[in-house]
């Protein structure tokens, strides 16, 4: 089974938790904030107080452009690891042929 994307349930499960505000707002940590959770746009800038309200399906594309770059790390870091795992279980082999000679 191959996964690279948050799926649909997750998703949902981090709309739940979060809520939906249509309008910025200072989140617990007194961050700007809008949407599903999101301190940023997807081009870079910072969420403002005075930035306009937005609807849903603008703050599900936010939630999904912010969770790209997790996902993405969290690929990198899978195979960097089967890599490193790999590597390890090989690294006998080569100490094992020179002792048999």
């Amino acid at each position: 089974m191959k996964i690279t994307k948050t799926s649909k349930k997750g998703i949902d499960l981090i709309k739940k938790y979060e809520g939906f505000r249509s309008r910025p707002y200072l989140c617990p940590a007194k961050v700007p904030t809008i949407g599903y959770g999101a301190t940023y746009y997807p081009n870079g800038q910072k969420v403002k107080l005075s930035d306009p309200a937005i609807d849903e399906k603008h703050a599900s594309i936010l939630l999904e452009a912010m969770l790209f770059p997790f996902e993405k790390f969290l690929i990198v870091f899978a195979v960097t690891t089967l890599i490193k795992i790999s590597l390890m279980h090989l690294f006998p082999l080569p100490i094992i042929w020179v002792l048999q000679r």
